[in-house]
């Protein structure tokens, strides 16, 4: 009242009057909220586009005391700030979170625009009940409560499982990596529906789920896989708090996670073989291949363990930084082409086969291994059997490289047992290097890992 008494009657005649000829008020009777939500998900009271969790958010909470929805409200809140922090643009807005609440909850695949009738009932009946759109999930106040409650909590988790600096798996996390670098959140839903696990049931449930991430991706089926995740958080989220690990693969199984891994593996090798270090794309997978396969072989003998970071680090232009340079076993030099041991028929192919055979061959994984940048640049261009480039290879920090070598006689009875069991025995020396050499080199370093993934899917 204040206000206005600073105003003359003939200023403020003036306002009325300009409201009553510009603002209209527009009442719309509907026959169903969905349909509210169409009209305002086009825009808000501040000439923004509302989301359809602004719209979730008002209608669940509509049914709470006046107090309660404030309190209500801040959870809310305070979950879409913690998100607002994540380091992807994806996983920064609400929507995110309700979806994949709604897959976790349901155990199907819900689309964004469906997203409220998931959650939302049609209309009240009474205080405590409602009638309920087909699958909506929160029924009674009390559910409504209970949901809010844990949206801060929820939001946390999906930005540490963005930033790899999960509590429950202290922080930084080996088996996280390569979602991490790919970018790739699909898998959140699970991991999300793991929250009430302890940190050593949520250590295995991660490794299972970031490995069979890691097999849609190589094999280019991430789409396919969605399909098992929503089923797959189900299951996890009906799960007690302390699972054994046989619990968690009864739970991937039964939502079909597992299903054709054989295929999956292979056709995995298939897209693995067709990378090439001239894309710069492929470039980050074929150093994560590398730095994995180092890295299991690495930790068969070393005490202290060396995180996948650390092998995928590159040292920049600088040889006193701590990282490993790409290496070109056989170099990529084309003037050097002209002494790789090439194919009986090389002769018969046309210019334009024989280029592509050089760029397979030359810049595939087989071809390709992590290397201190101090001696990647003092070989230069040696060839694979060059004494410089093998001594390099005979004194590599990484154990993998000196395989390259052709030590293995020279490894203790232990170290060739070590080596035996993985059928590291079977690496190529680069004493003798040609295409052979190289689709077997990229066929062994993938049977590592492939056999890695295996075990920590339970199925080998």
């Amino acid at each position: 009242s204040e206000y206005f008494e600073s105003y003359s009657n003939e200023r403020i005649l003036e306002f009325s009057k300009y409201l009553k000829s510009n603002v209209k008020l527009i009442r719309l009777e509907l026959e169903d909220a969905k349909h509210a939500m169409r009209i305002f998900s086009r825009v808000n009271n501040r000439g923004l586009v509302l989301d359809d969790s602004d719209l979730i958010k008002n209608f669940l909470f509509q049914g709470v005391s006046d107090s309660e929805f404030d309190a209500l409200a801040q959870h809310w809140n305070s979950a879409a700030n913690l998100l607002d922090g994540s380091r992807l643009k994806r996983t920064k807005n609400m929507d995110f979170l309700l979806k994949l609440k709604a897959g976790i909850m349901t155990g199907k695949s819900i689309s964004t625009n469906n997203l409220f009738g998931t959650f939302a009932p049609t209309r009240k009946v009474d205080p405590t009940k409602s009638e309920l759109n087909d699958g909506a999930q929160l029924d009674t106040p009390q559910k409504v409560k209970e949901f809010a409650l844990s949206l801060p909590a929820n939001a946390k988790m999906i930005k540490q499982l963005s930033l790899n600096t999960v509590e429950q798996l202290e922080g930084y996390d080996d088996w996280s990596y390569f979602a991490y670098i790919r970018k790739v959140v699909q898998h959140f839903e699970v991991l999300l529906a793991g929250a009430h696990f302890t940190e050593e049931a949520y250590r295995n449930l991660n490794r299972i789920v970031q490995d069979r991430m890691v097999l849609a991706v190589l094999s280019k089926t991430v789409k396919e896989f969605e399909r098992n995740i929503h089923p797959w958080a189900h299951n996890v989220s009906k799960l007690d708090p302390n699972p054994t690990k046989d619990e968690l693969f009864a739970a991937a199984i039964e939502s079909g996670a597992y299903e054709e891994l054989d295929t999956l593996f292979e056709t995995a090798f298939i897209r693995i073989s067709a990378l090439r270090y001239t894309t710069q794309s492929h470039q980050e997978v074929m150093r994560y291949l590398l730095a994995r396969a180092s890295k299991i072989y690495q930790e068969k003998f070393d005490a202290i363990e060396t995180p996948m970071k650390s092998y995928m680090r590159t040292s920049g232009k600088s040889e006193d930084k701590p990282g490993f340079d790409l290496d070109h076993i056989f170099p990529s030099n084309p003037s050097k082409f002209e002494q790789f041991n090439k194919p009986d028929n090389w002769n018969e192919m046309k210019p334009e086969e024989q280029v592509i055979f050089e760029n397979k061959y030359v810049h595939s994984l087989g071809n390709l291994a992590l290397l201190h940048p101090k001696d990647n640049r003092e070989q230069s261009d040696a060839l694979p059997w060059d004494s410089k480039k093998q001594e390099n290879y005979r004194n590599s920090e990484l154990y993998l490289n000196r395989l390259i070598s052709g030590n293995y006689s020279t490894l203790s009875k232990s170290s060739q047992e070590i080596t035996d069991s993985l059928h590291l025995n079977e690496m190529p020396s680069a004493l003798s290097w040609s295409s052979n050499e190289i689709d077997l080199r990229a066929k062994v370093i993938w049977n590592l890992i492939k056999t890695d993934i295996s075990e920590s899917l339970g199925t080998k």
